[in-house]
């Protein structure tokens, strides 16, 4: 790498690299490239800073001081490189100096020798390096300029296709060398939302150049930025339907278990995947271009069944489903495929679960325009099933459809003969009351299985168990005896079953059985039975940590925590220290009469050595909208001044409040008059929009800036000039929320116990477009909070960060707040969009706790397993020994520590020792050495298995086997001496 390529503190190091793969994973046809540029010579021929152009005749004619004049922008270096080893090709490279007020730059090269015309199948990929050091407020983009008609003018324009939108790093695919990510998009569907907005024209229009597009939020000070592009190209992709022949399922009529309630309102004022059409675009044979923001998506809130009516039965070979989601498919729905011909016995022909649909969605996902988020075909085939009805169900938080598409098998249908035991009455009634066909106890202790609900309901059932096992909770009527498979089993009959406790006297490793019938009142699930293959597990009694938080919580005390047995004792021994059983419905029971059954719970935690807790979220939606509010006025979105469907936040604080009895008041002194220690509290109002811009908004922000000393403008004006002052504005109203909050908290604590409350906010991300401030509902900063001493920890949403992304984010948050942080998880769950494996979530405790984390709350006991319970359990039981390191240590600096690329290192360190995580997601059986910089005198893997390992010329070697639960090595290292430990970054 040439010389002039150099990191510093002053400068941003990125180079790019634009190719073109050779073989797509779009099936085995390969892309045919239709155009490209050998870099023969040096392609760039303009530059240019000033306003966003949108036409090419306006390039270096504008000149604004907000955006930067053309001669703010210096080209330090720009030539040919021949030494990028990723693809080893020659690349542009050019070195440039951004100076203070340039916002926007640009670069284009010459004009193409012929236009290209879009198509649906025409794509723009590439790949991009990103230093370490890359300013998150920088976005650099590789664009094709695209040449077309304005309906408005008439006029033929350009307009720069910013593929991912203004954020570098959003869709982009990590490649085998670190620092490295791939990009791709569909062109026409980049452009497409853009120009029905805009009243663009796609007829016709064609790319005519490609640029390098540079945009800064922040442009207060110079910047030197690096920039390497390379091997640009265009290619035509095959489309996937192809592969299978004639689509019966084109133009067919469909139905759904729900009318479709995603965006129904829009989103930030612009409209969504909700709209008339919705009946006809899952088998129009459109596909959508931009997510959800396009309304070729149909878009459900949890999840839907969809029965496509072939009009007469066909032999069916392939199902396809395009469904969106966050560029990683987290949230990607489980799926059942069912035939039917007379749509009232069902052939299950495919079963995918989350994980399994995600692994298939990834190997054909299309990036969208949209920052990066991302559609893909699931391709269910090789099926042997026939039917004239395809039904659907989809089984997630969210679900986004555009397109479904039915191809024919290879034989005949007549020929097809489909087993009994793949035919069910409903297509309910393959896992009908239990998510999983195997579920676990303890022999210990009693610990819930949590049974499915449909339509938020729970069902009437009978339950059969074997010998030496014993139903005892909720309430149940002994039905008698009954025999299967020559055992007797005991029936119960168990009303409204959303939980079921059983108490087993099996030894651990044992193997058995239980089954659940749907009763009468079960209505279509009457008379179904669903067989349950047990296992026997074993909880060792667990030492709770001290200091360091462990929790699993959320769900209601009258519906949930108050059907379990001996819940104290039983949840004591997984080494759990909080308890918090109760929820937000509790309270306006609660607090109007005092419910003994929790004063009993709440007595026996406290005497238990629990601290005890709620959670609560007093700022949301319903509240805002409440119709006890006498005088409402919707937010505004300062985007576009349409209404929202929710009122302002302010309405909130100035009016509900104010009135009497107001409820989540009463709510936070419920909880510390009886002794709550902490209590977690949820600001979610999602009415989707950024900064409310309505009337009375607009006269605060008005008095804030007399009150700062600034300039008087309009607060849409600041939106687009100053939006560091509205957010210092906004923040100042979640201060003064909060602080009423605290201030009831505080008086309800010092009452009762003599010292003042605890309080944090969870839900809430910890990054926002790459940077690290923690923002709350509506775009509230959480230091500001912290800052004002409103709340006393942070509690923010790991639970949807990718594992091997966790300790970089966990780190950063706890770096980047003042205050304790304590995470939200999740495991596996009734309604979760997405499964967390026992060996997964042990690896992501481990990664938070060892980053500075001082504890773990866990959404939702009504998803958390007996397995889950026992993966929490040995977290604790490995790292309780070395509370004190983790409480009083500091972060390691990863500069102690060298490891090869795709491995990192986290961890706590004293003086004298060193909790080192070693963690490798690749899945793949490696050995990799670990350097310490600093003398180590001895090592002690003590995760997964405990065992001394040697230490050879301060070198520690550590072996993967590529397998999940091998990913994550701890080892307690002892130093030899202590006295350069270097920079290290303390806990905040």
């Amino acid at each position: 790498m040439n010389s002039y390529l150099y990191k510093s503190k002053s400068s941003t190091l990125l180079i790019l690299f634009v190719s073109i793969i050779t073989l797509s994973a779009w099936g085995n046809k390969a892309e045919s490239i239709v155009w490209g540029e050998d870099f023969a010579q040096d392609p760039i021929v303009r530059v240019t800073t000033g306003l966003p152009p949108y036409s090419t005749s306006c390039i270096g004619e504008i000149k604004d001081k907000i955006y930067g004049n053309s001669n703010q922008l210096e080209v330090i270096h720009k030539g040919m490189n021949n030494n990028l080893k990723f693809l080893d090709h020659k690349y542009l490279e050019l070195q440039v100096k951004l100076n203070k007020g340039t916002k926007y730059a640009y670069f284009y090269s010459a004009p193409l020798k012929e236009k290209i015309l879009l198509n649906d199948n025409l794509h723009f990929s590439g790949y991009l390096f990103l230093g370490e050091d890359i300013n998150p407020n920088i976005a650099i983009k590789i664009c094709p300029l695209v040449e077309l008609k304005s309906l408005k003018t008439g006029k033929t324009i350009s307009i720069p296709c910013r593929i991912g939108g203004y954020v570098t790093i959003k869709g982009l695919t990590p490649q085998y060398l670190k620092g490295w990510y791939k990009f791709t998009a569909n062109i026409k569907a980049a452009m497409t939302v853009d120009a029905q907005r805009n009243s663009y024209c796609l007829k016709n229009a064609a790319i005519t150049h490609w640029g390098i597009f540079i945009s800064r939020t922040q442009a207060s000070s110079e910047e030197q930025i690096n920039i390497g592009v390379g091997n640009v190209k265009i290619s035509q992709k095959y489309d996937l339907r192809n592969n299978y022949g004639k689509n019966l399922a084109l133009k067919q009529t469909y139905t759904w278990s729900k009318e479709p309630n995603k965006f129904v309102n829009g989103y930030q004022g612009h409209p969504m995947c909700h709209d008339l059409d919705d009946k006809i675009q899952l088998t129009n044979g459109i596909l959508a271009h931009r997510a959800w923001w396009d309304k070729e998506t149909v878009g459900w809130e949890g999840g839907v069944t969809i029965t496509i009516d072939l009009q007469q039965s066909h032999s069916i070979g392939t199902v396809m489903v395009r469904t969106s989601d966050g560029f990683e498919g987290k949230h990607v729905p489980a799926i059942k495929l069912f035939t039917s011909d007379e749509n009232k016995k069902f052939h299950l022909a495919k079963n995918l679960t989350n994980n399994e649909v995600r692994s298939n969605w990834l190997q054909h996902r299309q990036i969208g325009h949209q920052d990066g988020n991302a559609h893909g075909w699931v391709i269910m085939d090789n099926l042997h099933t026939k039917g004239r009805y395809v039904t659907l169900k989809f089984e997630a938080s969210n679900v986004y459809l555009d397109e479904i598409c039915v191809f024919p098998g290879k034989l005949r249908a007549d020929d097809i003969s489909i087993p009994s035991d793949q035919i069910y009455v409903t297509t309910d009634a393959v896992t009908p009351f239990y998510k999983f066909s195997e579920a676990s106890i303890a022999s210990e202790i009693v610990l819930p299985l949590n049974l499915l609900q449909h339509r938020n309901r729970s069902y009437d059932l009978y339950v059969d168990v074997p010998p030496q096992i014993t139903l005892l909770s909720p309430k149940h009527a002994l039905e008698g005896k009954v025999t299967k498979n020559g055992v007797e089993y005991t029936r119960y009959a168990v009303k409204n079953a959303g939980e079921i406790y059983l108490k087993t006297l099996l030894p651990a490793g044992s193997k058995t059985s239980i089954h659940l019938t749907g009763m009468k009142s079960a209505k279509n699930l009457a008379g179904v039975t669903q067989d349950i293959a047990v296992n026997v597990i074993s909880i060792p009694k667990t030492k709770a940590f001290k200091k360091i938080l462990t929790n699993v919580g959320f769900p209601s005390f009258i519906q949930y925590w108050s059907k379990w047995p001996n819940l104290v004792e039983n949840y004591k021994h997984c080494g759990l220290n909080l308890i918090t059983p109760v929820g937000h419905i509790d309270y306006p029971v609660l607090w109007r009469k005092d419910n003994q059954n929790l004063i009993k719970v709440l007595l026996e935690a406290k005497q238990a050595g629990l601290m005890i807790g709620g959670h609560f979220s007093p700022f949301n939606n319903g509240v805002i909208n409440s119709k006890q509010v006498s005088n409402p006025r919707k937010a505004r979105y300062i985007e576009n001044d349409k209404k929202s469907e929710v009122n302002c936040p302010r309405v909130y604080m100035n009016q509900y409040l104010k009135l009497p009895g107001f409820t989540e008041i009463l709510g936070l002194e419920y909880g510390f008059k009886h002794g709550f220690d902490i209590m977690i509290l949820d600001s979610e109002p999602q009415w989707l929009g950024k900064i409310c811009a309505c009337d009375v908004c607009q006269k605060e922000w008005e008095k804030f800036q007399i009150k700062k000393g600034t300039k008087t403008i309009s607060i849409k004006k600041a939106y687009s000039d100053n939006q560091a002052l509205l957010q210092e504005f906004w923040n100042e109203f979640y201060v003064e929320l909060w602080n009423k909050f605290k201030k009831v908290a505080d008086m309800a604590s010092l009452a009762k116990r003599g010292k003042k409350a605890v309080i944090g906010l969870y839900g809430c991300a910890p990054q926002r477009n790459g940077e690290i401030h923690y923002p709350l509902g509506n775009e509230g900063e959480y230091y500001a909070i912290s800052k004002a001493n409103a709340v006393d920890f942070a509690n923010p949403t790991f639970s949807s960060i990718e594992t091997p992304d966790l300790h970089r984010i966990a780190r950063s948050t706890v770096e980047h707040t003042s205050q304790e942080v304590y995470s939200w998880l999740t495991a596996g769950g009734r309604y979760l969009p997405y499964e967390r494996t026992q060996a997964d979530f042990k690896n992501r405790c481990y990664e938070v706790l060892l980053n500075g984390v001082k504890g773990i709350i866990i959404w939702s006991a009504d998803g958390f397993s007996p397995l889950d319970y026992q993966a929490f359990a040995e977290v604790i039981r490995t790292l309780q020994p070395y509370e004190d390191i983790l409480i009083s240590g500091l972060l390691i600096n990863k500069d102690n520590y060298l490891v090869p690329d795709r491995v990192s290192v986290s961890g706590v360190t004293t003086k004298s020792q060193v909790l080192l995580l070693v963690s490798c997601y690749d899945r793949i059986e490696k050995e990799i050495n670990v350097k310490l910089k600093n003398h180590a005198k001895r090592a002690t893997q003590i995760s997964p298995i405990r065992q001394d390992v040697r230490l050879e010329n301060s070198s520690l070697t550590v072996k993967f086997n590529g397998k999940e639960g091998d990913c994550v090595k701890i080892y307690l290292i002892e130093r030899a001496n202590f006295k350069n430990l270097g920079s290290i970054a303390s806990l905040k």
